[in-house]
């Protein structure tokens, strides 16, 4: 087999040969990874379609020549001759450069280094690489190294780095508009940022911004995609992101941003909401995919959620909660928006790719995110309105060992919460003692009454606010010291209020 200025000429019956050549002469870093070709930009390695490759093997060959020997008056002359390949040469060829170039993911996921990584990367951890324009930088030293196709990574950032570069005022500025000078929250957004950027997922954190409309949320998520790349961003929605191939966009990104959630669709909110829980995870994921073989691994796509209102994620809600981290957006520009923010914020770039490092170095020292009190206020908030248990639990009782209440008693007071906050009652006690049970670990038993067995909760009573609404209480034996002894209140009839099946005694 040789190559010239003039000619390549190959062996036709040797297509593991040809193809090595095609990569050598055509895309030299070309690999197949997970059934998928991918070749490197001269930042990160991108995909491109398997006709794609086709198409060029075909055309490789086509401008290729063969030797052949014949036989002229006796003599044995070696010609050389144009190929001309047949649609099984095509096969051959291309089934030999998937096989010679597969790089195995069951050792090789990215980031890492590929075989024959060049000494001057020798001993820098791959998971502490971040790719931009002008080379490599590690996030532990913020030192810049060329760029190699031997970094096998899926993301690079769309700016060069510059540790000079000036600070972002007028981004810090914007900040401090949208989060009302509420120092947590810009501090968790500047953590947040560098978390994304940096493609360590081992937080499992969702974030999710809400908040009214005209304030801020796209903005952010603009100077999100400008710094990351916006072909580095997923933006699936709640219906597509459960349905077959819905998993597929997010594979390989380090970002998947779902903007202007649908509210309304319960049950899709809740399937979007069990797949979110799972990648957020790091669950392994196996993803069917259009025209290839299952995606088998863990996804590296942290999640951005955005809406002007509270989802529900019906069943899957109290999981997701303990990943979100919600920043609220108070603080509405309408009708005062500047409308050349945007470039403002894009000359800035470099200066907020610092910031967010900055960030990053805080978030790592410290090994998690810091919820602010704005932050956990939202979650309750919507944990309250997924789920009124909460709410009621939260406002009306003490979780506490050693405490039971009657289960009609506060399952009555449960009714009462709901009238009063609006909430519809669609619980049925079977349904709210089995949220009591699963939310808050408790445990039930039967106690021994002048009328029998009263089934009580165990580990929860009402709050000192509520028991006088529900029990007459023994204030002498309170003065004593003997602690206080509660009686269920009867009406008219002699019938508990709360509608408790027997007995009066309450110890």
């Amino acid at each position: 087999m040789t190559k010239s200025a003039e000619l390549i000429v190959i062996q036709p019956h040797d297509p593991g040969s040809t193809a090595k050549l095609f990569r050598e002469t055509r895309r030299h870093t070309l690999i197949n990874h997970q059934d998928e070709w991918l070749f490197w930009t001269g930042a990160a390695y991108a995909s491109i379609d398997d006709t794609t490759i086709q198409a060029e093997v075909r055309s490789f060959l086509e401008i290729c020549s063969v030797k052949r020997i014949k036989e002229v008056r006796g003599d044995t002359v070696e010609e050389v001759t144009v190929f001309r390949p047949r649609r099984n040469d095509v096969d051959e060829v291309y089934k030999a450069l998937k096989d010679n170039f597969h790089v195995p993911p069951e050792t090789m996921e990215p980031p890492c280094w590929l075989d024959s990584t060049d000494q001057q990367y020798a001993g820098l951890d791959p998971r502490s690489l971040i790719s931009c324009k002008n080379g490599l930088v590690d996030i532990t030293t913020r030192k810049l190294y060329p760029p190699t196709p031997q970094f096998f990574t899926r993301t690079s950032l769309d700016i060069e780095f510059d540790p000079a570069a000036p600070r972002p005022d007028r981004f810090l500025s914007f900040l401090g508009e949208v989060t009302a000078e509420r120092q947590p929250l810009i501090e968790l957004l500047q953590e947040m940022t560098g978390y994304v950027i940096s493609g360590d997922t081992s937080l499992q954190k969702v974030f999710f911004f809400r908040g009214k409309r005209r304030a801020g949320k796209g903005t952010i998520l603009r100077t999100l995609e400008e710094l990351i790349g916006r072909k580095n961003i997923a933006t699936p929605t709640i219906r597509n992101l459960p349905s077959q191939f819905g998993m597929q966009s997010l594979i390989g990104k380090p970002l998947a941003a779902i903007s202007d959630m649908n509210c309304d669709n319960g049950n899709a909110l809740s399937e979007a909401g069990s797949v979110i829980n799972g990648i957020s995870g790091e669950d392994t994921q196996t993803i069917p995919r259009k025209f290839h073989t299952d995606w088998i691994g863990r996804l590296g796509a942290r999640f951005l959620l955005i809406s002007n209102r509270m989802p529900n994620f019906g069943t899957n809600t109290d999981a997701l909660a303990a990943r979100l981290l919600i920043i609220p957006f108070d603080v509405s520009f309408e009708g005062r928006e500047d409308f050349d923010l945007d470039s403002k914020l894009h000359a800035e770039l470099p200066g907020i790719l610092n910031w967010a490092l900055d960030g990053l170095d805080t978030l790592k020292r410290r090994g998690r995110f810091i919820e602010p009190e704005a932050s956990k206020a939202s979650k309750r908030n919507l944990l309250h309105q997924s789920n009124p248990v909460h709410g009621f639990v939260a406002e009306c009782c003490k979780v506490e060992t050693g405490s039971e209440t009657d289960k009609d008693v506060l399952y009555d007071a449960f009714r009462t919460f709901c009238r009063r906050g609006g909430f519809n009652i669609t619980k049925t006690k079977p349904k709210f003692s089995q949220d009591l049970y699963d939310l808050f670990n408790l445990g039930d038993r039967r106690r021994n009454t002048d009328d029998g067995q009263e089934p009580v909760y165990t580990g929860i009573r009402l709050s000192d606010e509520l028991l006088p609404d529900y029990f007459v209480i023994d204030r002498d034996l309170i003065e004593l010291g003997l602690g206080a002894r509660h009686s269920l209140k009867l009406d008219k009839r002699g019938r508990p209020i709360a509608r408790a099946a027997g007995g009066s005694d309450f110890p």
